[in-house]
């Protein structure tokens, strides 16, 4: 039987200690293979991660390749959830300390939602200075191919963040691309970003600060669909902020010429797909407050002969 992960159910969660070296991180590499199955499904070194777990002192390589369970028309009624992550499928107010992670993500799917992260592909919590950790996915190629009428949520740090905090946080992104593509004619929708995917503050207020997104190179993140919505933003794909979320420095830092793209798009010219493209957020409900470090980054630039306003 194929190594999917760490106690990959919520009933058989991770809820111990896992430690590498104290005087140097423990270096692990990872490649986890599986054919999309029905019902909820956990993949990364740990599957899921409940909120008595301590994970520390680790550097972490990890590759999920996740081939589709069948073809359309063989579907019939079946469902599910795929959670990926470099570390986790699903983190649930677990404590990372000293952890780098690099995540390689290929999943094809016909009937499952996806939920696909470099950290986690699903988080409760979050990372703060305290927690020392960093995502480094430079000259990584992520493809997410769904060709069910489910929804996506893909983000180097989390495809979805329940009322996730993120503070003193790097990413590294250099020569790394995300295509995620919904190739059927249903209304799915596809949640993309740099940080999250999506981010769900329905429950509690949460800040996102001093976050340095770090490119050398070309970048891109890239959302195909034909029906549904499209969300694509250089930090988070879509912000709800029923309860308030604040808004501190964010860094982009591109040190090369190259472009580094958010890309929302439909191929069909009967598209009825709803596009939404942003240099930092593709689509905001709820409030959202902006520090006055955020306000201070905030430049216009002229392009075509148009003022832009951009961090």
């Amino acid at each position: 039987m194929p190594f999917l992960g760490i106690g990959n159910s919520a009933d058989t969660a991770f809820k111990g200690v896992f430690s590498g070296n104290t005087d140097a991180p423990s270096t692990i590499s990872l490649i986890i293979q599986d054919t999309q199955e029905e019902g909820t499904n956990y993949y990364g070194l740990f599957g899921y991660l409940d909120s008595s777990a301590v994970v520390r002192n680790l550097n972490i390589s990890t590759s999920i390749g996740i081939q589709a369970g069948g073809t359309v028309d063989s579907v019939g009624d079946k469902t599910g959830e795929i959670y990926a992550g470099g570390v986790a499928g699903y983190i649930n107010n677990a404590f990372l300390y000293n952890v780098k992670a690099s995540a390689s993500i290929s999943i094809t799917s016909v009937f499952s939602t996806i939920y696909a992260g470099g950290i986690a592909g699903y988080m409760k919590g979050g990372l703060s200075n305290v927690n020392k950790s960093t995502y480094d996915g430079t000259a990584t190629n992520w493809i997410i191919d769904n060709l069910s009428n489910k929804s996506n949520y893909i983000g180097y740090v989390s495809g979805y963040s329940y009322s996730a905090y993120l503070k003193d946080f790097e990413i590294i992104n250099t020569n790394s691309n995300i295509m995620l593509s919904s190739n059927i004619e249903s209304n799915a929708n596809n949640y993309l970003g740099a940080i999250f995917g999506y981010y769900d503050g329905a429950q509690r207020s949460s800040e996102i600060s001093n976050v340095k997104l770090k490119c050398e190179g070309v970048s891109a993140l890239r959302s195909i669909i034909h029906y549904g919505d499209s969300y694509v933003g250089g930090a988070i794909g879509y912000v709800n902020a029923t309860k308030t979320l604040e808004i501190g420095d964010i860094n982009f830092i591109n040190t090369s010429n190259e472009k580094v793209e958010f890309i929302s798009q439909s191929l069909k010219d009967s598209s009825h797909a709803n596009l939404y493209a942003g240099g930092l957020f593709a689509y905001i409900t709820g409030t959202v407050n902006a520090s006055s470090e955020f306000k201070t980054n905030i430049k216009e630039q002229t392009i075509d002969g148009k003022p832009v306003k951009h961090g």
